[in-house]
């Protein structure tokens, strides 16, 4: 059973109070060379919507790592555990 991830990707769209997708590019091949789809990674955090992960702005760099878990309702997620968000800084 896996129970560990780890993400690297972009913050996406607030979902709810406490959940938000991560955008995270992945390479296709095509006969052409290959493109980038977005996989959309829905993860809960415990802070609330108070939360740096939830205030971030749409698009900034993060990398977290969390555990799987699935409700019956929403499916499989991301239960954050630690993350660090990158944002740029306008001078």
């Amino acid at each position: 059973m896996i129970s560990e991830v780890a993400l690297s990707g972009r913050l996406g769209e607030v979902l709810s109070s406490s959940i938000r997708y991560v955008e995270i590019d992945r390479v296709v091949a095509t006969p052409s060379g290959g493109r980038y789809e977005v996989d959309q990674v829905p993860v809960k955090t415990y802070g609330g919507k108070e939360s740096c992960f939830m205030k971030a702005p749409k698009g900034s760099l993060i990398i977290l790592k969390g555990r799987l878990e699935t409700k019956e309702k929403v499916g499989l997620y991301v239960i954050a555990e630690m993350h660090e968000i990158f944002t740029s800084v306008s001078r």
